[in-house]
């Protein structure tokens, strides 16, 4: 696609002027950094869980629910 537009100029980190690779790489990266993020929002989220949980009164041995 490059080689397609005669007169462009496409040069690394510059926005529109990077090429196709670069750009996969970045959206590639990006996608990881979330996911990687999103894991770690789940975790906190269950280890809040947990701390809440683990503040609760057992009512096992009282039979209520």
């Amino acid at each position: 696609m490059e080689q397609a537009l005669p007169r462009a100029h496409f040069l690394e980190k510059h926005g529109a002027q990077t090429t196709l690779d670069a750009q996969l790489e970045r959206v590639m990266t990006a996608k990881i950094q979330l996911q990687e993020k999103s894991k770690d929002t789940l975790m906190e989220e269950e280890s809040a869980n947990q701390k809440y949980l683990a503040q609760l009164p057992d009512t096992s041995a009282t039979g209520t629910n």
